[in-house]
């Protein structure tokens, strides 16, 4: 039995990380896009169908942090010296998020558009002087530095406490709800490697919101900076390209992988 309590617990960091993205994209929609007035006239439908499109877009990302914590947390029962390994997981995963989306948020009000490849400005330029931009207090960053420390703190301790909940119910509940609750935890974990397994084709079945700011943050800050690391590491790679010392054509031949022909014969 203890092989498949991790299996239920999974279902509790789970439904946390749903409700985590989704309070971020609401925030995200009631004070950048309302507050800011960044969102044009919008219908609440239309506000209320892009948070539905916007989680599809996390659930991969979902599934691959509740696929980590389930793998942590059977490694426990073996390891049971490394028994707060789980929680930490989750408790670095929830400030994580909860941070990312509050930047995304400050990035949109400087940038006008969610996490993009304006972010290596930060990283290759005067980073001093963005950040003291940052803290002139036009854009609230202490404000909301204080409410990612609190937020993720208080948000912790919730999970922290409903899963001892959720384990001290499973010690003494009936045997047949025991296993439906592992029966529903399977399940979980069968859509959770399917999501994984299957690649994310929404961008070719969804046609973009009418509305700039529903569009630009349809994604997510999650999806955002991940194509933003991908190119990133493009940039790496065509830099030292571009700052090799070798001549244009032998760059070239090592590129494509060439092999040169013989010299000719005289």
């Amino acid at each position: 039995m203890k092989f498949l309590n991790p299996i239920a617990k999974t279902i509790v960091f789970t439904l946390f990380l749903i409700f985590l993205l989704f309070i971020i994209r609401v925030s995200f929609v009631l004070y950048v896009g309302i507050y800011e007035h960044f969102m044009g006239d919008v219908g609440f439908y239309e506000v209320i169908k892009n948070l539905g499109i916007g989680l599809q877009y996390d659930n991969r990302y979902i599934a691959f942090f509740a696929i980590i914590y389930l793998v942590i947390s059977e490694f426990i029962i073996l390891f049971p010296s490394y028994a707060r390994f789980s929680n930490i997981y989750a408790y670095i995963i929830f400030a994580l998020c909860l941070f990312l989306g509050i930047s995304e948020m400050l990035f949109y009000q400087i940038y006008t558009d969610g996490f993009n490849t304006t972010l290596f400005e930060f990283i290759n330029n005067d980073t001093i002087a963005i950040i003291k931009t940052g803290f002139s207090g036009q854009y609230g960053v202490i404000i909301k530095i204080l409410i990612w420390i609190i937020g993720s703190i208080a948000y912790c301790i919730f999970f922290k406490k409903t899963l001892k909940i959720f384990e001290c119910f499973l010690t003494i509940a009936k045997k047949s709800v025991y296993m439906v609750i592992v029966f529903i935890g399977v399940l979980n974990i069968c859509a959770l490697l399917y999501t994984l397994s299957v690649k994310n084709k929404l961008d070719d079945t969804l046609l973009p919101p009418k509305d700039v700011f529903l569009k630009r943050t349809q994604h997510g800050f999650l999806r955002n900076l991940y194509k933003v690391l991908g190119s990133f590491n493009d940039n790496k790679s065509l830099a030292k390209m571009n700052f090799s010392t070798e001549k244009e054509l032998k760059i070239a031949q090592n590129y494509f992988n060439i092999t040169p022909p013989p010299p000719e014969l005289h």
